[in-house]
């Protein structure tokens, strides 16, 4: 006949309580960088958000555009310029210190340009790349990373690359 067991053995107790002692203390010293580091990845993850919320307008005024212009109304698309020239005006993307402002430019470079929208954005890292052919931009590439730092360290986290293709380029043909 065999006997129910209702417990744990002396010996079984003796060989757990030094292991939660270790594991205690290795939780113990991972709790302070926790609570210090949790509440900067959800910027890390906010700022994303935005920057996210920025790309869906260029992607927007991308798919509309008629060219993107390398030069309008005294301004010069660039690393942290973007020019997009839809039917009726052109936008420029510019991005500033802590910020990406969207703004409607006038027929010259003496008309003010009239701002859309602004995105603050202190952590964000953005700069624009434009794909030319034959002279013509076709489509525009944006780097886009969000500034970390922890430790003394300062990483780019959720680093990306999209390209936004103009939609009325004609389809490039090999010749036969």
């Amino acid at each position: 006949m065999t006997r129910m067991r209702r417990g744990f053995s002396l010996l079984e107790l003796l060989v757990l309580l030094p292991l939660l002692g270790v594991v205690g203390v290795i939780a113990g010293s991972m709790f302070p960088a926790l609570v210090r580091d949790v509440p900067k990845l959800q910027q890390v993850v906010y700022q994303n958000d935005r920057i996210s919320t920025v790309l869906r307008c260029i992607r927007r005024d991308v798919d509309a555009a008629e060219a993107l212009p390398d030069h309008y109304a005294g301004k010069t698309a660039g690393p942290k310029r973007l020019l997009i020239k839809l039917d009726h005006a052109v936008i420029c993307y510019e991005i500033r210190e802590d910020e990406i402002v969207k703004e409607q430019l006038g027929p010259d470079a003496a008309s003010p340009p009239r701002r859309i929208e602004c995105w603050t954005l202190p952590d964000a890292k953005v700069h624009f790349e434009r794909w030319d052919r034959s002279g013509a931009a076709f489509a525009v590439e944006i780097h886009t990373a969000v500034e970390f730092t922890t430790h003394g360290h300062t990483l780019d986290k959720l680093a990306n690359t999209h390209v936004f293709y103009l939609s009325a380029v004609p389809r490039f043909r090999e010749k036969t």
